[in-house]
């Protein structure tokens, strides 16, 4: 049985569909995602779970019994917010500490325990100063501290990471998988950073417009996306029109708008006729100059129209005779970081038919 059970649930403010018929299930210890753009309904999927919000419609179910008449500070969880929402006037340790005194629990117990829960976050040394004196990523992981000491079924973290810089962002990321991993709660976690879901998940359930698009393992979304939204919204992609000219098992042969002729990869329920897209990441597509020894067949030219240099990797976007756009990203393995080609360099680009995905309208 599933730890968390969301059965069709839905919510409306006023005419809006915040949230629309969505249907997932959490394990116990798994850290799971709810990535979306803005206003797309997983804050306020998140808020229901919390019990701040209830459903329109649909069921809630924790370890198999409705929340639906469950108070929010009866619930067996705790939220974790972007704002921290610590009290300024106490220091880490009596912030850290709080919910054991509402809870009444004894003042020797409750000391271990925040000692205890001070260590798992690393900040042992912090006990005596206030949010004031911390760092923006100390505050993050005191709030985080606050929400496990009563070791809830459910942590539910809301862009918690959001008001980081960069760098910071990144070494938290890092300290949120090794916490989730010792401490064992079952993690839910609401983000609208591809990269963070990535990065974080055991499986990610992607939003849009208040309904779940897919769910599943990071790999399989980046690799397989369900939709045109989730390939286009889970990092950067090659989208062009397509339609279906032949089958051969999951393979196919696909009419591709201002390229021809195109196979790719195409699912099991798919047919001739089909239209939808032929999606390519940019990593996948390979670069060659236009004099390089090659198949006749092998590829399309193209002329270099754009590059942007990242450091280990330069993006360059290629254009077609047919004024068809190509992005691709290569490594700059070259000594001295020199790229392979510049703006104005004739090529020509491929791509391996296990590379390419089509991705049939809904």
């Amino acid at each position: 049985m599933a730890l968390l059970e969301i059965r069709h649930v839905s919510k409306h403010f006023g005419g809006l569909a915040a949230v629309s018929d969505a249907s997932l299930e959490i394990r116990t210890g798994e850290f799971f995602t709810l990535l979306g753009p803005s206003g797309c309904g997983k804050t306020t999927l998140l808020r229901m779970i919390a019990g701040f919000a209830l459903p329109d419609a649909g069921q809630i179910l924790l370890d198999g019994v409705d929340l639906a008449a469950t108070p929010p500070e009866r619930r067996p969880l705790h939220t974790v917010f972007q704002s921290y929402a610590l009290f300024p006037h106490m220091t880490v340790a009596e912030n850290v500490g709080f919910p054991l005194r509402m809870a009444q629990v004894a003042e020797a117990e409750l000391k271990a325990r925040v000692a205890e829960t001070l260590r798992e976050v690393e900040l042992q040394t912090l006990g005596e100063r206030f949010p004031g004196e911390l760092s923006g990523g100390q505050k993050q992981r005191v709030a985080i501290a606050r929400a496990l000491i009563d070791r809830p079924r459910l942590l539910l973290l809301d862009e918690p990471l959001a008001a980081l810089d960069l760098k910071l962002r990144e070494q938290m990321r890092l300290e949120l998988i090794k916490l989730q991993k010792e401490v064992g709660i079952t993690f839910v976690y609401v983000t609208h950073d591809q990269s963070e879901a990535l990065a974080l998940s055991h499986r990610i359930a992607v939003m849009n417009e208040g309904r779940i698009c897919q769910i599943g393992a990071p790999s399989e979304v980046y690799e397989f996306p369900a939709s045109r939204f989730v390939a286009d919204f889970i990092g950067t992609c090659n989208l062009l029109d397509a339609s279906v000219i032949a089958r051969r098992g999951e393979r196919a042969t696909l009419d591709v708008a201002g390229l021809g002729e195109v196979d790719a990869w195409a699912g099991p329920a798919c047919r001739r006729g089909d239209r939808g897209v032929l999606a390519v990441r940019p990593e996948k597509v390979g670069l060659e100059g236009e004099a390089a020894p090659r198949a006749p067949d092998k590829g399309f030219a193209g002329v270099i129209r754009e590059l942007l240099y990242l450091g280990d990797v330069t993006v360059y976007k290629v254009e077609t005779a047919s004024g068809v756009l190509i992005e691709a990203l290569l490594p700059n393995s070259a000594a001295h970081g020199v790229r392979p080609f510049a703006i104005g360099d004739r090529v020509r680009f491929a791509w391996s038919c296990d590379a390419a995905r089509f991705i049939p309208d809904a």
